[in-house]
């Protein structure tokens, strides 16, 4: 019984994770939670997550999320960016650089929400932020304009010869970027420190000083180094966890040059060395050093 509840259990969480792989979200059940000594703690305001959920997280960050019984109330950094790379889009958002706040606002769906809040971006979910069917349907943002971006011919010949899709016409905003565009299996999925966690926003933890990339897919995340399907990944999954973070600490001004632009042009090369991004990512260190 134990065994098949584990499975059942799993099934949920990747479900949650990236629903235009398995259709609509909308009716799965809530994943069922530990039981804990205090049942009746009241959620945080912010998060609508118990202490005790967010204690009860695995340890150790990376793939695994934070959390564990760490202090609450202290103040970390984490670098969040929003990619629409798979579909020529670039950049929406470049790294920034966001102050959460253990016990409060450190759990991925929060700190995701500040992250949109800050740079205008509203979004659509199925699911319950404070469990771990958390799914994230669409953004909408002055800055996407998807009839105007090209999918990569890297990536448009990958996902119609190595995964059998069709890329189909927009019908939806120009302005919104979500589940079904271009693809039948394109949405949102995240990864932290360069790996896809096997969880929701909803149910992950940040570490001070991680690097959440929210990406947006066209092949339930082979063509972003994430495959959740049988189909192998279409590229190398190079880390740019590094570059990221350093991308995040920019001024303005210091947004230019050659050496950030090809800083930028490394991040959205999806089957870049990571040679070629220590390469960039030294010359960007050492412009800002000098």
């Amino acid at each position: 019984m134990k065994r098949i509840l584990s499975i059942v259990l799993v099934l949920v969480l990747a479900l949650s994770m990236f629903a235009g792989c398995s259709g609509d979200v909308s009716e799965l059940p809530e994943v069922p939670t530990t039981p804990t000594e205090n049942p009746t703690e009241t959620p945080n305001p912010t998060t609508g997550v118990t202490p005790e959920e967010l204690g009860g997280k695995p340890t150790g960050g990376g793939s695994g999320g934070g959390g564990g019984n760490r202090p609450s109330g202290e103040e970390i950094t984490v670098t969040i960016s929003l990619e629409a790379a798979s579909v020529g889009g670039g950049f929406i958002i470049e790294p920034q650089q966001i102050t959460l706040i253990t016990g409060s606002t450190d759990n991925a769906q929060a700190a995701m929400r500040q992250f949109f809040d800050r740079n205008g971006v509203d979004f659509d979910y199925n699911g319950n932020p404070e469990a771990s069917n958390f799914y994230l349907v669409n953004v909408t943002s002055a800055l996407i304009s998807k009839e105007d971006w090209v999918i990569p011919d890297m990536v448009k010949t990958a996902i119609t010869e190595e995964a059998g899709l069709t890329v189909n016409p927009l019908d939806t905003p120009n302005s919104q970027l979500g589940e079904f565009d271009f693809t039948a299996e394109s949405g949102w999925m995240y990864s932290v420190n360069n790996v896809f966690p096997d969880r929701s926003f909803g149910a992950y933890i940040l570490e001070d000083d991680d690097v959440m990339r929210i990406q947006f897919t066209t092949a339930c995340g082979a063509d972003i180094g994430g495959t959740m399907t049988p189909i192998p990944n279409f590229f190398t999954l190079s880390s740019k966890t590094k570059l990221t973070r350093l991308l995040g600490t920019l001024k303005e001004d210091e947004k230019s040059g050659v050496a950030y632009n090809d800083a930028i042009a490394c991040m959205l090369n999806l089957d870049v060395s990571d040679g070629d991004i220590q390469t960039v990512y030294d010359a960007l260190r050492n412009k800002i050093n000098s």
